[in-house]
């Protein structure tokens, strides 16, 4: 049913379209996560692009996006306190059914790399430092569903999410006091979850070019598939991701 309504809202046309979208995030945030309280610092620099080709006389276009997001992230808990810099790059390749301002489907592979640097965790008898993470998610299958209502003043209601198998993953940091106190680094495998959801209103400006604002919420949960060093590993489970993001969308026949 979903995918007839698609097919009926979506007008085909006598050309084939690509569509351009370049956009720029502002990260920021506060959120409290079981025992931590976490503060997300303000960037102002978290470029994405995309562009796709939509065929003609068809709901259907294929695509790629990009992205590169960073934020410092400052917490408290309980016992300790700690911050880490996280650093993201996600590629995306995809299949679209449905209008690209309006609601669609769309399915694709995912790639995604993240780093986690400058990693510092104070507890009451150990302190963590130079902590550093680097992940390699490269099999990924990535969904977004999508609820639009276009027109000059366009809203839509976008929930997505990527599934990633036998992500490879590198940790390390130096633990000052505590048991084991001295250098410890690892690997190991995983399976990650990432969920998203992303409210935007958009403007039609004419000549086939809009312009949007968004928010995004994000969040990342890796889960222990198979570890090559320790029985407890070493590294963090969960990454938050929020921003609010201004672009620009243009389309153009071929």
């Amino acid at each position: 049913m979903f995918l007839k309504e698609l097919s009926r809202r979506d007008v085909p046309e006598e050309s084939g379209r690509i569509i351009v979208e370049l956009a720029n995030g502002v990260t920021m945030g506060k959120l409290t996560y079981e025992d931590a309280t976490i503060d997300i610092s303000t960037e102002v620099f978290n470029p994405s692009a995309s562009v796709e080709y939509k065929f003609a006389g068809s709901p259907l276009a294929i695509g790629l996006e990009a992205s590169m997001s960073k934020n410092d992230f400052d917490g408290e808990y309980d016992d300790g306190n700690g911050s880490l810099t996280a650093e993201r790059k996600k590629y995306v390749a995809f299949l679209r059914l449905g209008d690209r301002d309006g609601s669609y489907l769309r399915i694709g592979y995912c790639n995604f790399k993240y780093d986690f640097s400058d990693a510092v965790i104070y507890q009451p008898d150990e302190t963590d430092t130079d902590g550093t993470a680097t992940g390699d998610l490269a099999n990924g299958a990535d969904v977004e569903l999508c609820l639009g209502f276009p027109g000059k003043v366009g809203f839509s209601l976008a929930l997505g999410a990527s599934y990633f198998m036998d992500a490879e993953y590198d940790w390390s940091y130096v633990e000052i006091g505590g048991d084991s106190p001295g250098f410890h680094a690892g690997t190991a495998k995983m399976d990650a979850i990432s969920a998203r959801i992303r409210p935007e209103i958009s403007f039609d400006m004419g000549g086939n070019l809009r312009l949007f604002v968004n928010g995004t919420v994000q969040a990342s949960a890796w889960m222990i598939d198979e570890d090559d060093d320790e029985a407890s590993p070493d590294y963090p489970g969960v990454d938050i991701y929020s921003a609010v993001t201004a672009g620009i969308r243009y389309s153009f026949g071929t």
